[in-house]
C-alpha cells in the first residue's frame, strides 16, 4: 500500500524517543493494534483448523497438507493486489468485503467433504480474500502519529512484535478448540474471529477517513525493480515454505505418535521461540557485522531442523 509521506527526520543531535506507552496512548493506535491482531489470528489458527477438519473426513497426509497450503499460498500471492485495491479504492473493500468473502467461504468448508474438490476451492477463496490489515494498519500508523519518526518505528516495532503472537495464540487456539469439541468449531471460530477483527478496522474512523496518496508509478513489478529485491524475496520464500511446512511436519508426527496437541503445539513454539530469539538479538550489540550476523543465524536455522527428520518423541521435537 502506499503510506503517506512522513515528516523530515530530526537532526541527529536531538535524538527523540518514545516508548511503547506514548504509542498505546495516542487516540485509536490501541483500538487498531488490537482489532488488526485479532483479525490476523485466522493466519494462525486457519492451516492447523484446516489440518483438523481435513483429518476428520478421512484426508490423507499429503491432502491435509495440500489443503493447508494451499490457503496460505492464496493469500500470500493476493494481498500485494489486495493493497493495490486500496490505493484505489480505499480500505473498506479489501478489509469488509474480503474479510466476508473468506469468512463465507471457510465456514462452508466446515459442511464440505475437505477431501472433494468443492472445498478446496472455498479453501483458496478464502485465502485471495484475506484482508490486508497489516497493510492497512502500517498505512494509517504515520497520519494517526503525525509522522513523528520516533513514534512511527516504535508503533512498526510493537506491531511486528505483535504478529509472533498471532503465530503464537493461533495454533494452540485451533488446537484447544478442534480437540476438545470439534475441528468444525474451530474452523467456525476462524471466520467468526477474523471477521470481527477486520470490521473493527474497516468501522474505525481512521480507516473510513484515509485516502491513499496518487499513484504515479503504475508498473504492476515496481517493488521488484531494485537492485537485490528478487534476492531478498526469494530468501524470504525459502524461509517460508520451511516454516508452512512445519504445520504438515506436526500434523504427521502427531499421527505417529498419537499426540493430537502436537499439531499446533509445534508452530507455536517455533513462533514463542522467534519472539524470545528476536529480542534476545535486539537486546545486544554482537560482535562482527549484519552480514554476519545473518549468515550465523541462517546456519543455525537450517542446522536445527535436521534433529526433527529423525522424529523424536514429542517432547523432544518441541525443544
Amino acid at each position: 500500500m502506499t503510506l503517506p509521506a512522513t515528516a523530515p527526520l530530526r537532526p541527529a543531535s536531538a535524538p527523540v524517543s518514545v516508548g511503547y506507552a506514548a504509542v498505546f496512548r495516542t487516540p485509536h493506535v490501541a483500538r487498531l493494534m488490537l482489532a488488526t491482531h485479532i483479525g490476523r489470528l485466522p493466519c494462525g489458527m486457519t492451516p492447523v483448523a484446516l489440518l483438523f477438519v481435513a483429518a476428520a473426513d478421512g484426508a490423507s497426509l499429503a491432502q491435509r497438507g495440500m489443503l493447508a497450503a494451499a490457503y496460505g499460498l492464496a493469500a500470500a500471492l493476493s494481498q500485494p493486489l489486495l493493497g493495490r485495491l486500496a490505493d484505489a479504492r480505499g480500505q473498506a473493500l479489501p478489509l469488509a468485503g474480503g474479510a466476508t468473502v473468506s469468512a463465507a467461504v471457510l465456514a462452508a468448508v466446515v459442511f464440505l467433504d475437505a477431501t472433494r474438490w468443492p472445498a478446496a476451492v472455498c479453501v483458496v477463496v478464502a485465502g485471495v480474500a484475506s484482508p490486508p490489515l497489516e497493510s492497512c494498519l502500517r498505512a494509517l500508523l504515520p497520519t494517526l502519529l503525525d509522522g513523528r519518526p520516533a513514534g512511527v518505528k516504535a508503533a512498526y516495532a510493537l506491531d511486528s512484535s505483535a504478529q509472533e503472537g498471532v503465530y503464537v495464540v493461533g495454533p494452540l487456539l485451533a488446537t484447544v478448540l478442534a480437540t476438545t469439541i470439534s475441528p468444525g468449531v474451530a474452523l467456525l471460530t476462524v471466520t467468526v474471529v477474523g471477521l470481527a477483527g477486520a470490521l473493527a478496522v474497516a468501522t474505525s474512523r481512521p480507516s473510513r477517513s484515509w485516502r491513499p496518496h496518487p499513484r504515479r508509478d503504475r508498473d504492476l513489478l515496481g517493488a521488484l525493480r531494485p537492485a537485490g529485491m528478487p534476492v531478498v524475496l526469494a530468501a524470504y520464500a525459502c524461509v517460508g515454505v520451511a516454516l508452512g511446512a512445519l504445520n504438515v511436519a506436526a500434523a504427521g508426527s502427531a499421527d505417529r505418535h498419537d499426540a493430537l496437541w502436537l499439531t499446533g503445539a509445534l508452530p507455536a513454539a517455533l513462533s514463542l521461540s522467534g519472539i524470545t530469539g528476536g529480542l534476545v538479538y535486539g537486546r545486544w550489540a554482537w560482535p562482527g557485522s549484519r552480514t554476519t550476523h545473518l549468515h550465523a543465524l541462517a546456519a543455525l536455522f537450517a542446522l536445527a531442523w535436521i534433529p526433527l527428520l529423525m522424529d523424536p518423541p514429542p517432547v523432544l521435537a518441541l525443544a
